[in-house]
């Protein structure tokens, strides 16, 4: 079995800090894992006096420019990786929706700092779950265009009404 990390420190490692990455717990098969659709990591000092000064002095979160954490993760760094991620989850090479219609398309990934993950390489699996993946890549892009045409057509609706309303006062 395959040595692994909490899931926010092997994200940290990873460009993007892991979004769209491929991760799964050491003891589920290789067919199985999760594709990192969000993440929201948080840094730690780790406790010693250095740590914390360098911490408060450089930030405590990477920007969205930087390709890895990898250089603030480490102890000699000073800082722990700790945090939530969202993804998809695919058993046995099929997608599986959430059970809950809230957390679509994305749920929040359970027990990340109890189990130990590893990174899945895309290339390692099979053609028919290279296919899957693909698709439901794409079911996302196309839910989250769906979900921001409702946000604008909720903005511009209740814009509408707010000058409706100011124009009816005027009056």
């Amino acid at each position: 079995m395959p040595r692994g990390h909490p899931l926010p420190h092997l994200l940290s490692l990873l460009p993007r800090s892991g979004r769209s990455a491929l991760v799964r717990p050491t003891t589920w098969p290789e067919t199985s894992f999760y594709q990192i659709t969000r993440t929201k990591l948080k840094f730690r000092p780790t406790g010693s006096a250095s740590a914390s000064a360098s911490a408060s002095a450089s930030g405590s979160t990477p920007s969205e420019g930087q390709e890895s954490g990898a250089a603030m993760t480490g102890t000699e760094g000073g800082l722990k990786a700790h945090g939530k991620a969202w993804g998809l989850m695919f058993w046995d090479g099929k997608y599986t929706p959430p059970t809950s219609p809230l957390a679509l398309p994305a749920t929040e990934i359970r027990k990340a700092l109890k189990r130990s993950w590893v990174s899945v390489d895309p290339s390692t699996l099979p053609a028919s779950v290279q296919d899957e993946l693909r698709k439901s890549t794409q079911r996302v892009k196309e839910g989250e265009e769906g979900r921001r045409r409702v946000i604008r057509e909720r903005r511009e609706a209740r814009a509408g009404r707010l000058a409706e309303r100011s124009a009816g006062e005027r009056v």
